[in-house]
């Protein structure tokens, strides 16, 4: 495996433990949130790819992980929405059950919303 400007041998080897870090938006971010969580600053020093391009890990853009983070706590919170509203709809009696409970499971979060305004808003 090719260095890429590690220069530390403690280094190599977690470059080679996580392997290439250029696996795309989502898994790059997570590969970096994972050694920046259990290595702390000594991760700053590795080297990732960002658009094709070799660069070292602290000339990642500033916005890259908390965009990440925000994207998983909305995601988060829409399942929760989600699941939420699909026990609601199983477990209240209301006209169309059956009807409703395909809405919210196969629309996801939207046919949620919905179920939310137009059903469980009148209870």
């Amino acid at each position: 495996m090719k260095k890429q400007g590690v220069k530390s041998g403690f280094l190599c080897h977690q470059r080679a433990a996580y392997g290439k870090l250029s696996l795309g938006v989502f898994k790059n971010t997570l590969a970096l949130a994972a050694i920046m969580l259990s290595h702390g600053p000594i991760a700053w020093a590795t080297t990732c790819e960002f658009n094709g391009r070799v660069v070292p890990c602290d000339q990642m853009p500033v916005w890259f992980i908390p965009t990440m983070l925000g994207f998983f706590g909305l995601m988060f919170l829409l399942f929760g929405f989600w699941l939420w509203m699909f026990i609601h709809c199983l477990t209240t009696p209301i006209e169309d059950k059956l009807l409703w409970g395909v809405v919210i499971l196969f629309a996801g979060p939207l046919g949620a919303i919905l179920y939310y305004f137009i059903v469980k808003r009148r209870h």
